[in-house]
């Protein structure tokens, strides 16, 4: 009798955590909530890194400016990109078309994908292809 009861609350767990893994926006949800002002900041700006902020249309196209960092002093230019960025298949695809500084990159447009871990109404962690570590990009709701 025990050995049934400890059978049904492992299946009753595993089938929470199975819904708990498959609650996450559809690819439809996110297109919808793209619109607006992200960013990503990794690591904090004083301790030398970047601020990424994106600006995106209901249509995809976007806006980036990336500024870097050095012990929380600016170094060089705001880095300006623009392009387009699509939902598909629980990737963020995003295709640069267009960047004020290429660094040894000129070849536009440059495609990216990154995988969507985890996306509701104000953050998105992705995983972009070939790395390890997630990012974190937080919609502004001011």
């Amino acid at each position: 009798m025990p050995e049934i009861m400890v059978a049904r609350a492992l299946l009753l767990f595993t089938s929470l955590l199975l819904l708990a893994g498959c609650a996450h926006l559809s690819d439809a949800a996110i297109r919808e909530n793209l619109p607006g002002v992200w960013h990503l900041v990794q690591p904090p700006l004083d301790k030398g890194g970047m601020k990424l902020t994106f600006t995106i249309a209901p249509n995809g196209d976007f806006k980036r400016n990336i500024l870097l960092t050095s012990n929380g002093i600016q170094v060089g230019d705001v880095i300006d990109m623009a392009g387009k960025f699509q939902i598909q298949d629980g990737y963020l695809i995003q295709t640069v078309a267009f960047m004020t500084r290429t660094n040894g990159h000129p070849h536009l447009p440059q495609v990216s994908r990154s995988k969507i871990i985890h996306a509701n109404n104000h953050e998105m962690v992705l995983v972009p292809d070939g790395m390890t570590e997630t990012d974190i990009i937080r919609k502004d709701t001011r």
